[in-house]
């Protein structure tokens, strides 16, 4: 099972998000969310099965008033093998 990092670093502008990692490769524009409970998600098997370079987000949501955040994407390369 593969886990993302802990994600705790959030400022108070997050305050009443509901957050969820998104993931993508530069080969699939498939999209997959995963939410983010106490800070943690189990990486999605589909974005580590072949090499190339994998994107990394957060998305926010507020139920309150439907207003959603993003955050700035990593990148990471995925290795063969």
């Amino acid at each position: 099972m593969w886990f993302c990092n802990r994600i705790n670093d959030f400022d108070s502008e997050w305050d009443g998000y509901g957050k969820s990692a998104v993931f993508f490769t530069s080969d699939d524009n498939t999209v997959y969310e995963m939410v983010l409970t106490n800070g943690y998600c189990v990486i999605p098997h589909e974005v580590l099965a072949n090499p190339g370079i994998l994107y990394i987000g957060v998305r926010g949501v507020n139920s309150d008033n439907n207003a959603v955040k993003t955050s700035c994407l990593v990148k990471y390369k995925i290795a063969e093998g």
